[in-house]
C-alpha cells in the first residue's frame, strides 16, 4: 500500500512539474537529433536520397548545419544520425527553411527507404564539457540512464571530474548532452570525438588516478562510488562521421 501511494505521488509530481528535470536551457544549446534506420538492403538508396535532399537544402540556401553520422557498433549498428546543433527553442518556431517543403522533399527522396525514424532533443552541457576543434572522423557515445531524480547529483559529480581533467590537462576532449525529449529519462550522453581507431587507446593516466591526484584517494574513491549509485544502466556505441551526407551552409 505504501509503495502504491509513493508511485501515485511521483506520478502527480511528474504531471504537475513535467519530466525530465533538465538543466536550464542556455542560449543556443539545443540540438535536434534524428535517428534513422534504413530498410534492410536499402542503405545505398537511402544514402543516394539523402544526397539529393542535401542539394535541396543547398538550393534553399539553408543557414542551419545538418551533421550526419553512422553507428558502427552497439545496439544501433547500421543506424544513421542526423543532427542540427546550437539552437534555442525559438529557432524551431522559425526554421531557416519551410518545414512543410522540407518534409515534402524528405518524403520524395528519403522516406521510401526508411524503416524507422526517431526525433530527439538534447541540451549541450557546456559546463561539463571539454570540446575539441573541428569535426572528428569518428567517435564514441556512452549513454548513462540514471535513477529518477538524480540529475543534479550526476551533474555535480561530472563537474568535479571535468574540473580535475582541466587541472591535470587530460588529453581527452568530451562533450556532454542531456536528453530533453524523445527517450528514456533521465539520460545523459558522453560523446568523445576520435581521430581514428588508434585514438580509442585509453590515456596513460587512469580516471581514478587523475581524480586521486586532484582530490586525494578518499575523495576520488567517493566520487566514483557515488557516481555508480546514480546510474541504472550504461550502454555504448561507436560512430563514423559522414561528411558526404552532411549539409554545411556556405560561409557568407
Amino acid at each position: 500500500m505504501r509503495r502504491t501511494a509513493t508511485c501515485l505521488a511521483l506520478l502527480v509530481a511528474v504531471l504537475l512539474l513535467g519530466l525530465p528535470t533538465a538543466a536550464p536551457a542556455e542560449e543556443g544549446n539545443i540540438a535536434r537529433v534524428i535517428f534513422i534506420k534504413p530498410k534492410p538492403g536499402m542503405t545505398a538508396q537511402y544514402e543516394a536520397g539523402t544526397k539529393n535532399h542535401i542539394e535541396w537544402h543547398r538550393a534553399q540556401k539553408d543557414t542551419w548545419t545538418w551533421q550526419h553520422w553512422m553507428t558502427i557498433s552497439g545496439e544501433g549498428t547500421g543506424t544513421h544520425g542526423v543532427g542540427t546543433f546550437g539552437h534555442t527553442w525559438d529557432d524551431f518556431d522559425n526554421p531557416a527553411v519551410s518545414e512543410e517543403a522540407d518534409q515534402a522533399d524528405v518524403q520524395a527522396n528519403i522516406a521510401p527507404y526508411v524503416e524507422s525514424a526517431r526525433v530527439t532533443y538534447w541540451a549541450f552541457l557546456k559546463d561539463l564539457s571539454r570540446p575539441g576543434e573541428g569535426e572528428a572522423a569518428m567517435g564514441s557515445v556512452t549513454l548513462f540512464r540514471l535513477h529518477p531524480g538524480k540529475e543534479s547529483d550526476f551533474r555535480h559529480l561530472i563537474k568535479k571530474i571535468r574540473d580535475a581533467a582541466e587541472k591535470t590537462d587530460r588529453p581527452v576532449r568530451v562533450e556532454w548532452y542531456e536528453l530533453l525529449n524523445g527517450g528514456d529519462h533521465p539520460t545523459f550522453a558522453l560523446v568523445i570525438p576520435r581521430a581514428n581507431w588508434a585514438a580509442f587507446k585509453p590515456p596513460a593516466q587512469s580516471l581514478s588516478a587523475m581524480l586521486e591526484e586532484v582530490y586525494g584517494r578518499h575523495e576520488a574513491e567517493q566520487i566514483l562510488e557515488d557516481l555508480a549509485k546514480l546510474v541504472k544502466h550504461v550502454s555504448s556505441e561507436i560512430f563514423r562521421t559522414r561528411p558526404d551526407l552532411s549539409y554545411i551552409p556556405e560561409k557568407k
